[in-house]
């Protein structure tokens, strides 16, 4: 399978080696393997503390290279960018999210059961009993 490795950041690279994997897939030559290299600017969960391993000035460094923020800076150098549209994209995109955010927080609670009935093949048998003590923790009994 052909593969390229390439800079994760660079909007234009990524886009291009996609439309032409997309092409290569398209015409019935298969798949191709894409790694886009990008730094992980932010800890594994909200739970975690990066402090330990990370060190804070090479995240900044790779937070001034974030794609979008590169990808805006290179419009402008080319002169097909600047402030009007880029405020309304920032406001509209701010929307976008507030909406999404506003959609998933109306969404009902999930089934606890979903914890348990698709983490196993075969559960252990103690799975009915705690799914039995999570209803209860989660009805505040």
């Amino acid at each position: 399978m052909p593969a390229v490795r390439l800079d994760g950041g660079d909007v234009l690279a990524v886009y291009e080696a996609t439309r032409e994997a997309v092409a290569r897939a398209r015409a019935g030559d298969g798949p191709t393997f894409i790694e886009a290299v990008t730094y992980r600017a932010a800890p594994h969960a909200t739970a975690d503390d990066p402090r330990p391993y990370i060190d804070p000035e090479r995240v900044e460094e790779e937070r001034q290279r974030e794609c979008v923020g590169r990808f805006e800076g290179y419009l402008r150098r080319r002169g097909l960018l600047d402030d009007a549209p880029t405020t309304q994209i920032r406001e509209d995109a701010a929307q976008v999210m507030r909406d999404a955010i506003a959609k998933a927080e109306a969404e009902p609670d999930p089934d606890p059961e979903l914890l348990f009935s698709a983490a196993f093949a075969d559960p252990p048998r103690s799975f009915d009993h705690d799914l039995a003590d999570l209803r209860r923790i989660l009805a505040g009994e």
